[in-house]
């Protein structure tokens, strides 16, 4: 049986950072990558999680059942006062540490490509002013484990805020993407 147990606020940021009802059918999940890294975007805001010691983890590389970036769409959010899920791959559920079962499906489609769009340290100077999205800024606060810090590394006018965080169970990159203002019409950082 092909199984794996991940902390839970990496897959909850990964939740609070996928599409709802898109047509882009596939960014309605979130992607678990061979590398061992939990992804969830739709588009606007990307939920990037490295879970303590995943450059250990390799997720589904040896079945031949599952492709080596899968992405899942589970059938509920994951409780607030669960800690750890263990993922049944061929019985499509996982179990919290409270004993909860969530199903979940398989979303058959490509993940989008994000390597070539996360920003990396050091950033390059930041535009003279960026637009804020609150609506974004909401789901970052949603998405980060209780107690998390948030440190925004901005970038230039058409490039994602990089936003990072560090706690105990790994780190969780988050990037904003660009958005055009009202103001000028032009695109600047969010």
């Amino acid at each position: 049986m092909n199984t794996f147990t991940i902390d839970a606020n990496t897959i909850r940021a990964a939740q609070a950072c996928q599409a709802t009802n898109d047509v882009r059918y596939y960014l309605c999940g979130i992607c678990f990558m061979a590398d061992g890294r939990v992804v969830g975007t739709d588009g606007h805001i990307i939920a990037i999680g490295m879970p303590a010691g995943y450059k250990e983890r390799v997720y589904f590389v040896d079945s031949a059942d599952v492709p080596q970036d899968t992405v899942i769409k589970l059938q509920s959010k994951v409780p607030a006062n669960v800690s750890e899920l263990t993922f049944y791959i061929e019985e499509k559920y996982c179990r919290t540490d409270k004993g909860t079962l969530i199903p979940f499906e398989y979303v058959d489609g490509k993940y989008p490509g994000i390597n070539g769009i996360i920003p990396t340290l050091p950033r390059a100077a930041h535009s003279t002013g960026f637009a804020i999205n609150p609506r974004l800024i909401t789901r970052l606060g949603q998405a980060a484990a209780k107690g998390t810090e948030l440190h925004f590394y901005p970038g230039t006018q058409n490039d994602g805020v990089l936003v990072k965080t560090y706690n105990d169970f790994g780190a969780i990159d988050f990037v904003v993407m660009p958005m055009r203002t009202k103001q000028d019409n032009q695109f600047t950082s969010l």
